[in-house]
């Protein structure tokens, strides 16, 4: 009897369109809902690959993305940060941020890090 009313109630769950949702995504929107999970889960990776994803239409929150990911100890988030408050295309150039970043990737053991850091301070 339990059985029956479970699937019953499933049943009514997809006809009510509520399962029905992830099917709508298109696999551009699951792939970033995916990566949205999985940087939330602490995977600091992820959250590169979604500020990476997401930077020309939304600089802001690619930004805190990298920074969160940097802060998390993930050297290419520092690194990719410096370079986007250095080059200054996407977002407001900053060569105050830019060395904050490339400091912060330098402190983490990168070379081209401290190379950046090194050539903002001359």
């Amino acid at each position: 009897m339990f059985k029956r009313s479970l699937f019953l109630g499933l049943v009514m769950l997809v006809f009510s369109g509520c399962i029905d949702e992830v099917q709508q995504l298109s696999p551009k929107e699951a792939y970033m809902r995916d990566l949205e999970q999985k940087c939330n889960m602490g995977n600091m990776g992820y959250c590169v690959e979604l500020a990476e994803n997401i930077v020309k239409k939304d600089s802001k929150r690619a930004t805190m993305l990298y920074d969160r990911a940097c802060s998390g100890g993930y050297v290419k988030a520092c690194m990719l940060a410096g370079d986007l408050f250095y080059e200054g295309q996407v977002v407001k150039q900053s060569l105050k941020d830019a060395k904050m970043f490339y400091e912060r990737a330098c402190d983490l053991g990168s070379t081209a890090g401290c190379r950046e850091f090194k050539h903002l301070n001359k």
